[in-house]
């Protein structure tokens, strides 16, 4: 379905099936998604609706497992990763490149956030890998945490993020 809005227009559609004409963007965006998709059919997509010298922008953001001044929460990420799987994150990257898409640039970044725990749960709470397990494991995740968040003050967690920009060959 399309709809205007404030002078754009917006669509909702699988990235492998875009309801727009071959050569219609200079940009395609994925945010936070790449990981995600079906990497052939996607990219297969992503080529027909550039126009000739457009880019794919792949943006990214993740916690890196890290609490400043606390060592524990490194080993509580470890086992949220063990318990919850997440897919790899550039693994796509290399079928972009089997696709004929090139790096033009890139840019990575880490910093920190000030984050209570229930702030931190949110977060993996809600990823798909999470909840393909089954049930909610909010609970699970913040009793964890507990011992960290001493009065339950934010605290400072690192995140890091990457901007990918792609072109096709």
């Amino acid at each position: 379905a399309a709809a205007k809005r404030r002078g754009g227009r917006f669509a909702r559609a699988r990235g492998e099936a875009l309801p727009f004409p071959a050569g219609a963007f200079d940009l395609v965006t994925v945010a936070c998604a790449f990981h995600w998709c079906e990497p052939a059919p996607l990219l297969a997509e992503v080529r027909r609706v550039l126009a000739p010298g457009g880019g794919l922008a792949v943006y990214d953001h993740w916690m890196r497992g890290e609490m400043e001044g606390e060592p524990r929460f490194a080993a509580w990420w470890e086992a949220y990763k063990a318990k919850f799987p997440p897919p790899p994150r550039h693994a796509n990257f290399d079928a972009a490149k089997a696709a004929g898409f090139r790096p033009v640039a890139k840019d990575r970044f880490e910093h920190f956030v000030p984050r209570t725990a229930d702030r931190v749960v949110a977060c993996p709470a809600s990823q798909s890998n999470v909840l393909a397990a089954g049930g909610d494991p909010s609970a699970e995740l913040r009793a964890g945490l507990a011992p960290l968040f001493p009065g339950g003050a934010p605290r400072p967690v690192a995140y890091a993020g990457e901007l990918d920009l792609l072109q096709p060959a």
